[in-house]
């Protein structure tokens, strides 16, 4: 079953096309890599799908309602969250702060509950474990994004969107982040994980989708994407002659 459907998405930054008709789905509880070079429109179709851009034409359902003219506090009232670029997290409040502010839209509703969904996130990253009370701006890069992707949880999101958690993070850290999305997938929440390191998210995803020049140009189950010329040359680092190689090294 669907939970997330995009038709002919077209959004425009004044006079710039930025998506041009973007169409595709998510399915409960599978992560969906979306791959493409800089300015190729990754974050302008997430920040389109949170409320935060306007789409001139187009449709989006979430468990089959229209969001496309919502506001982004409607969507994540609704179960669709984002982890923004960056991280852009608050860097003088704490870590416990930065969690709280995920839940800011049922803080008064729910706020018995917000210990139990703090304790939650601590456990999927146990690096923030007694850091609560310190400052986020002097965490590493790494705890950082942690506590971004936790701050995100914070909302109990049906739908997690990642806007480049890998970017300027060590192998290692990449591979943990990685390795908790394939968790949180196995826990049923669906991802929409946009990444220019594709072979991180090659390996996680069950299904891929290629942008360029706000199109999207190949789709399909990584196990294809790897032996597809076109992704690796742009995206892998390869060149023709490889594909079994590269096949046999993401393990098709």
């Amino acid at each position: 079953m669907n939970i997330l459907d995009v038709n002919g998405l077209k959004v425009f930054h004044g006079r710039a096309q930025a998506l041009r008709g973007v169409t595709f789905h998510a399915r409960e509880g599978e992560i969906v890599a979306v791959l493409g070079a800089n300015g190729a429109g990754k974050s302008t179709l997430l920040g389109t799908l949170s409320g935060i851009y306007a789409a001139k034409a187009g449709e989006v359902y979430f468990k089959g309602e229209p969001i496309i003219r919502q506001s982004p506090g409607y969507i994540v009232k609704q179960g669709l969250s984002l982890v923004p670029e960056h991280r852009q997290i608050f860097n003088d409040l704490t870590v416990q702060d930065n969690l709280l502010l995920g839940a800011f839209h049922r803080y008064i509703k729910d706020k018995g509950t917000l210990s139990e969904d703090m304790e939650r996130v601590l456990g999927i990253f146990p690096a923030l474990r007694g850091r609560e009370r310190q400052t986020a701006g002097i965490l590493s890069g790494g705890l950082q994004q942690m506590l971004a992707i936790g701050r995100g949880l914070m909302a109990r999101p049906k739908l997690l969107m990642l806007d480049e958690p890998s970017i300027g993070l060590a192998p290692i850290v990449v591979r943990e982040i990685m390795e908790v999305l394939s968790k949180l997938r196995e826990d049923g929440t669906t991802i929409i994980l946009v990444e220019q390191n594709a072979a991180a998210a090659l390996r996680v995803a069950d299904r891929a989708i290629v942008i360029e020049r706000g199109q999207v140009i190949i789709s399909g189950k990584p196990s294809e994407l790897v032996n597809d010329e076109r992704v690796q040359h742009a995206y892998l680092g390869r060149t023709g002659g490889h594909a079994g190689n590269v096949a046999v090294a993401f393990g098709y």
